[in-house]
């Protein structure tokens, strides 16, 4: 199955946090914050940088497998917490408070979104 073979090269090349199949670490992603939508999925995808995303993107459609980027639950986005547009976060990326913002800032014509992996080290 290609699902299970771009999960083993995810693994391979980006080491086994990148992949994620636990389902008990997997569960908290598969739903929405208020517990009334559910979801199913094989594996958390992780990268660790722009690049990894790019790579595991790629991967993904040379095997046909479909990707569904995550969006909330991450911590990243904070899109739960207003007022901080114009700011940068830990990374040194520049936090929109609407993609609007990012578009007109940046010229932005696609996005992508950057899932942290959990408890990833430096």
């Amino acid at each position: 199955m290609n699902r299970t073979r771009l999960i083993e090269t995810v693994r391979e090349r980006f080491g086994a946090k990148a992949a994620i199949t636990d389902p008990v670490e997997i569960a908290p992603w598969l739903s929405d914050w208020r517990g009334r939508f559910h979801g199913a999925s094989a594996a958390i995808l992780s990268p660790a940088s722009t690049q990894e995303v790019a790579a595991i993107v790629g991967m993904a459609n040379e095997l046909g497998v479909p990707l569904v980027p995550q969006g909330g639950n991450t911590g990243m986005v904070a899109g739960a917490t207003p007022g901080k547009g114009g700011t940068k976060d830990e990374n040194g990326l520049p936090i929109f408070n609407t993609v609007a913002d990012a578009v007109q800032a940046t010229g932005a014509s696609a996005t992508m979104i950057f899932v942290p992996p959990p408890f990833a080290g430096d």
